[in-house]
């Protein structure tokens, strides 16, 4: 049952998290959950936390389900503290033991565990198997957009739509991958773009050139703004789940530039 109101964001093995695409995904999505295999994969996320002195925001996105983790090799109930948040890389980032006790207090229960099929152990494949198995969105890079959309449909059987628009929007992802944009204010224009998350959640939400028209309302409003690409694709006029209801998994990606 997908309502829309979550995506996924994957970090492969040995790599560390694109915090940009995470950072984009926050103003598209209530909620985000992070796919990260090991301590490489959380280390970027954690420093663009700590760095500004704002761990708390993610204790408190933690706490608050905002955020979550996922870990895809839960052989015991503290597989994800012992293999992650015990890492001495970890350890080494949240300065201090206080505040890496903290970590680890927030983290506990919201880790949510996935078994994946044989064989799959990373990429598109890995990535759609987790949101599948969340009922989840996913929020890919542009770069893997077109063979993400391949493998989704192979697993769906179907031929998958695919929405591409011009508008002037906050370039979020690349703005913080090179540092130019800060995650105050990151924050604040999640703040300003509850509009576009009540659309993607809405059982009626109309035709996507509404949705286009409120990328545009919002980049209007922002100075922040440039010209960006809304890319999507996947099951794009299935109405999001209602409570009670028991759908089958109808994914909206987000290949973000």
């Amino acid at each position: 049952m997908n309502r829309h109101d979550r995506t996924l964001v994957a970090a492969a093995p040995g790599a560390g998290l694109d915090v940009g695409l995470f950072a984009q995904a926050l103003l598209h999505f209530e909620r985000v959950s992070v796919l990260v295999p090991d301590a490489r994969a959380l280390a970027p996320l954690l420093e663009w936390f700590v760095a500004p002195g704002e761990i708390e925001t993610l204790l408190l996105y933690l706490r608050d389900g905002v955020v979550d983790f996922v870990d895809t090799a839960p052989e015991t109930p503290d597989a994800f503290r012992e293999r992650v948040l015990d890492d001495p890389l970890i350890a080494a980032l949240m300065k201090g033991q206080y505040r890496h006790a903290r970590l680890k207090s927030f983290t506990a229960g919201h880790v949510r565990p996935v078994t994946l099929p044989a064989g799959i152990d990373g990429g598109p494949e890995q990535a759609l198997h987790v949101a599948r198995a969340l009922s989840s969105d996913l929020c890919v890079t542009a770069e893997e957009g077109e063979r993400t959309r391949e493998v989704l449909q192979g697993m769906l059987g179907t031929t998958v739509q695919r929405f591409d628009a011009e508008v002037r929007f906050p370039a979020v992802r690349s703005q913080v991958c090179s540092g130019r944009m800060t995650m105050r204010e990151v924050i604040d224009l999640r703040r300003r773009a509850r509009p576009l998350r009540a659309w993607l959640q809405a059982p009626d939400r109309g035709a996507l050139s509404d949705y286009v028209a409120l990328h545009e309302a919002f980049g209007r409003e922002s100075a922040l703004a440039v010209p960006w690409r809304l890319s999507m694709f996947g099951l794009l006029d299935a109405p999001p789940a209602t409570a009670g209801t028991d759908h089958a998994w109808q994914p909206v990606i987000f290949a973000m530039p």
